[in-house]
């Protein structure tokens, strides 16, 4: 797309036409489009259409995007919300094999939300995401590991909710960060 005020805004706009949906769908026919779709979010730098495609991938399923999210995920240029909603986006596209890709990320405190529960602000930081979405991508409850909200990604998860990820406090976020170091070590996640 062009650069500037004008070409973002027509990508944004074209990212919001409902045709997408039937162009995205596995189905015979449309694997060209999924890899443009993919070759499309990784020459983006704007964040709203960013955020948008990585919207759509995820709700279309278009596994071809999981390279260019996991691009922006590792990017620390790339601001922190939209390396949140990629780290989302490869929990819904990727496979246990992007384990690797994200590993880095289980120990980066850049802030990626901020949330507010009641009166309490939390934040998430880059490493909540990567833990519940390598738990995702090795079939675990995140439940089971001290996530206290749903952050299943799987069957249309919208990634711009990244306060799923957020933990209750400090303590909270270090144990479930033990217990998945007993649990990548015991199942020899990362040789």
């Amino acid at each position: 797309t062009e650069n500037g005020p004008s070409g973002s805004q027509a990508a944004y706009d074209l990212l919001n036409q409902n045709k997408w949906g039937a162009l995205l769908a596995k189905k015979a026919g449309s694997a060209v489009y999924r890899r443009l779709f993919g070759e499309f979010l990784g020459a983006q730098t704007t964040m709203n259409i960013q955020r948008r495609a990585l919207q759509l991938a995820v709700n279309w399923e278009v596994s071809e995007v999981a390279p260019a999210a996991v691009k922006l995920a590792k990017n620390k240029n790339t601001i922190g919300t939209i390396r949140g909603q990629a780290l989302v986006a490869i929990g819904g596209l990727g496979t246990k094999e992007n384990l690797a890709d994200i590993r880095p990320l289980l120990e980066d405190t850049t802030v990626v939300a901020g949330v507010r529960f009641g009166t309490e602000q939390r934040t998430v930081e880059a490493r909540d995401v990567a833990l519940g979405v390598a738990l995702t991508l090795c079939g675990q409850q995140t439940s089971d590991f001290g996530f206290e909200n749903d952050t299943q990604i799987r069957g249309g998860f919208s990634p711009v909710r990244l306060q799923g990820y957020a933990f209750a406090s400090p303590e909270r976020r270090d144990e479930a960060f033990r217990k998945w170091k007993e649990f990548a070590d015991k199942e020899k996640l990362f040789k």
